[in-house]
């Protein structure tokens, strides 16, 4: 007993010393496609039923709820104008008097909800035994459904082989995520050819008012080296509880730890003119091996199927990949590319009739 004790306190104290560290920065990002939401009790905004007592209040029909960012909370009052929510008023230094304090008016609706931008609203959490404390830019939905979306995280840079790794924490979100350079969601895990990328646990800590995450990127066993097609950028691996395995590739190589996946996503970018274009091929019951082919994916075929029902004539435009897989082509506002235009002609090659259909 007294030896396997010792053998775990010293594979803790391994893990400890590999385990590398990064400081994360608050960083603001207004683009709309960015966001942070935070799921859990220590940021949420509530609707209240009645005005909190003592408060004064600016005049018009109101509506009133509550905002909490870890530590410290608000009033919030909404004016309704045409029972839609106009302003939102936010009593920010606690005097309860919301009447002197600037109002914001609606930004955009989200499922029908009423989205305000509220900036530099102070929040303050317990990390351990420090404190965090800041301003942040965030989204609050005035609804019965009502949600607290950040646009800001604290945000720190990872090098590795395959580009910039980004470490990105929500203020009071429950764990550090990771985003590949080349991918546009979050993860825990990353396979970066045949190492592990991976956040650790429970490691933020904050040192004079910084904050740090830690993280490991090592080799790993039961990892399968796949040969990876030309041009490629990324694979998403599913697994049947529908977690995802993100791989980066390095030359013709890309690794995957060793079982077979409900499907993968082949993942290829490139940056033309200012526009960003993703294409995407999906490969089913895909079993990683040594050795195991992707298969190529560029060049693209586009076929069009035309069937006949009754007096309507239905076109299907497709896109297929080098090895007959669907595909689909986006760009950076998510518009499908493939938008051919139909041109109709006599039997003497005569032009008779063209339409130019709309991206998908």
């Amino acid at each position: 007993m007294r030896l396997a004790a010792i053998l775990a306190s010293l594979m803790l104290f391994i893990s400890a010393a590999a385990a590398e560290e990064v400081e994360l920065t608050l960083t603001p990002d207004d683009s709309e496609s960015t966001t942070y939401a935070v799921l859990n009790d220590s940021v949420n905004y509530k609707m209240l039923q009645e005005a909190p007592e003592g408060v004064t209040a600016p005049e018009g029909s109101l509506q009133w709820g509550a905002l909490s960012i870890g530590e410290y909370g608000y009033i919030a009052c909404v004016v309704m104008e045409n029972n839609a929510p106009k302003k939102l008023y936010l009593d920010r230094d606690g005097d309860k008097n919301l009447a002197e304090e600037t109002p914001v008016e609606v930004l955009l609706f989200m499922n029908r909800f009423p989205v305000f931008r509220l900036n530099d609203v102070a929040f303050k959490f317990k990390l351990g035994e420090s404190a965090l404390d800041g301003k942040v830019p965030l989204w609050v939905t005035h609804s019965a459904t009502s949600a607290v979306i950040f646009k800001a995280a604290y945000v720190g840079k990872v090098k590795t082989e395959c580009g910039d790794v980004t470490i990105a924490w929500a203020p009071g979100s429950d764990g550090v995520l990771a985003l590949p350079p080349s991918l546009a969601s979050l993860y825990n895990v990353i396979y970066i050819t045949d190492k592990k990328f991976e956040i650790i646990k429970n490691s933020l800590t904050v040192r004079n008012g910084k904050l740090f995450a830690k993280y490991e990127l090592k080799t790993v066993e039961g990892i399968a080296s796949l040969k990876a097609p030309a041009g490629l950028t990324a694979l998403v691996a599913y697994n049947e509880d529908g977690t995802q395995v993100p791989a980066l590739p390095s030359g013709d190589k890309v690794c995957l730890p060793k079982k077979t996946y409900n499907f993968i996503t082949i993942v290829i970018k490139k940056e033309l003119e200012n526009i960003r274009w993703e294409l995407t091929s999906y490969i089913s019951n895909f079993e990683a091996k040594n050795g195991a082919e992707i298969g190529a994916v560029l060049p693209l075929s586009c076929d069009l199927k035309i069937t006949q029902n009754g007096g309507q004539i239905i076109f299907q435009p497709s896109i297929a990949d080098a090895s007959g897989r669907a595909a689909r082509i986006v760009n950076n506002k998510d518009v499908v590319l493939f938008a051919p235009t139909l041109i109709i002609k006599d039997g003497d090659g005569k032009e008779i009739a063209k339409h130019a259909f709309q991206p998908g």
